[in-house]
């Protein structure tokens, strides 16, 4: 899994600094009060999931293809509904210790 940050800046270098400051592993959630939108996010996710199951054709494909994965959705649902802000923090900091930071950028006036 990736990430893919696009933009332009007449100081590439300095943007793409700042941006490996902030998220190094120390700083994902320093100073950022998050859990509130957390827990708004898993309700719009748990919301967006029982609309889902009135859609007999989409609920269908959806439990074929977790047979198939042997995953569960109402498994799923009972974890994501019990697990906290400071679960979900430490679930991404484990994902983060495992990943890296790759930069390029395009210089004006340097054709390769």
């Amino acid at each position: 899994n990736y990430v893919m940050i696009l933009g332009t800046s007449q100081d590439a270098e300095k943007v793409i600094a700042e941006l490996k400051k902030q998220l190094q592993a120390d700083q994902l959630f320093a100073g950022r009060e998050m859990d509130g939108f957390f827990d708004l996010l898993k309700r719009s996710w748990l919301a967006q999931t029982i609309r889902g199951l009135d859609h007999l054709p989409a609920f269908s494909v959806e439990l074929a293809e977790e047979s198939l994965d042997g995953e569960d959705i109402f498994a799923m649902t009972e974890k994501i509904q019990a697990m906290s802000f400071s679960d979900y923090q430490a679930f991404c900091l484990d994902l983060w210790q495992g990943g890296g930071i790759s930069t390029a950028y395009l210089a004006e006036g340097q054709e390769d």
